[in-house]
């Protein structure tokens, strides 16, 4: 790694934390779950609620965009009653709702936002509408890029035509495939893009009939390459590994506990966290109810082990934080379910969570902590992650 790009790095970090003061990012539900006991119908609807919780805050990357970068001057503003409250209740309903479609040949996760901040009880955003790091684009576009994403050259851009079936106003964000370089579609109209969040924001929610392409670049890396990145100290970072002071210093022990045995690189230290979640008697449950206190993180790490894919990915993120390494939580959906006519149907039972490492040349990668929900689909044999 350069002493320029060491350099960079800390500028935007800096310029980020100067952009931070006197913002208060809006709170999110405790993402960490006791397990009780429940009647069967309560459960169905706690569950579904259950699965918008991350939604409740947004979040991207401030610490690695361009300093020219102008802010949007005005974006989706998220109210009380708007995009968060709206997904909850939509994932809340009994009947599974049918969202969007997927015209592609290569299904990957579809990304809506990001959570930045862990306070020590939840995950939230930093900046909910891209208004810090986003700015006013015209569609059709070629997205502007991050500067310090840098992709290996023989990586590949995919197309991705989506097209949403029921209005669900709760997304303010464009469900997209892991790193979007450009946008077209008929009616889109101005979005704001927040380069180095990969995220569009498009004003008035997504609308039954919408349709948007999506050209991104899917990075699977091996191990082996993965095993040559080295990432710089963790206060380069900025907000990307910090945690609270007070934090438990048993949840750093953990950590450190599970990636002791063969970890020989960052990128084998958060594969070994992932994998621990898949083979050491933690179990995927919707069979919970929200918990208050500070102590739930550990709890669920060392006694309940059971939970669904937001304590899954919002603890890994913790744990990986722990260790130095930048990384962020995603929320959006899984693939779906892949249609007669080559189309994936997304429904409201696909929303997932997961976690997002960055990697120096790589950019963010995706990682699956969740045990019982199937597997990523870049997950095939010899790549970053399953290494076999």
């Amino acid at each position: 790694m350069t002493n320029d790009l060491d350099r960079d790095l800390r500028d935007t970090f800096n310029r980020h934390e100067q952009d931070m003061l006197g913002r208060r990012p809006t709170p999110a539900p405790n993402m960490f779950q006791r397990v009780r006991r429940r009647q069967t119908g309560t459960v169905l609807m706690a569950a579904f609620a259950a699965a918008a919780i991350a939604i409740a805050g947004i979040s991207g990357l401030d610490a690695i965009r361009a300093s020219e970068q102008t802010p949007a001057s005005s974006g989706p503003a998220p109210t009380a009653s708007g995009p968060f409250t709206s997904i909850q209740e939509q994932l809340g309903e009994q009947a599974v709702r049918d969202l969007f479609e997927v015209q592609t040949e290569d299904p990957q996760y579809w990304r809506l936002y990001t959570l930045d901040v862990f306070d020590g009880e939840e995950w939230r955003s930093s900046d909910p509408d891209g208004s810090v790091g986003g700015q006013s684009v015209a569609v059709p576009a070629v997205l502007p890029q991050a500067p310090a994403y840098r992709f290996p050259p023989d990586t590949q851009t995919k197309p991705y035509t989506f097209r949403v079936l029921n209005d669900f106003d709760a997304a303010y964000a464009l469900p997209m495939a892991q790193a979007p370089v450009e946008l077209s579609a008929g009616d889109l109209g101005d979005i704001t893009w927040d380069p180095s969040r990969a995220q569009a924001f498009i004003d008035g929610g997504l609308e039954a009939g919408m349709e948007y392409t999506v050209r991104s670049r899917i990075v699977v890396p091996t191990p082996e390459e993965l095993d040559q990145v080295n990432h710089l100290a963790p206060q380069a970072y900025g907000q990307w590994t910090e945690l609270p002071a007070d934090l438990d210093p048993r949840i750093g022990a953990i950590a450190e506990r599970w990636t002791a045995d063969d970890a020989t690189s960052d990128y084998r230290k958060v594969l070994a966290i992932q994998q621990h979640f898949h083979s050491r008697g933690f179990v995927y449950s919707t069979a919970v109810e929200p918990a208050d206190d500070a102590d739930a993180l550990l709890e669920f790490l060392t006694q309940t082990k059971t939970g669904f894919c937001q304590q899954y990915a919002t603890a890994m993120a913790v744990l990986v934080r722990e260790l130095g390494i930048p990384v962020r939580v995603a929320v959006g959906y899984q693939t779906g379910t892949l249609q007669d006519d080559g189309t994936y149907l997304v429904l409201s039972k696909d929303a997932h969570a997961w976690g997002e490492v960055f990697f120096e040349g790589y950019g963010w990668l995706q990682f699956e902590p969740t045990p019982g929900r199937g597997t990523h689909p870049n997950a095939q044999a010899g790549t970053y992650l399953n290494p076999g």
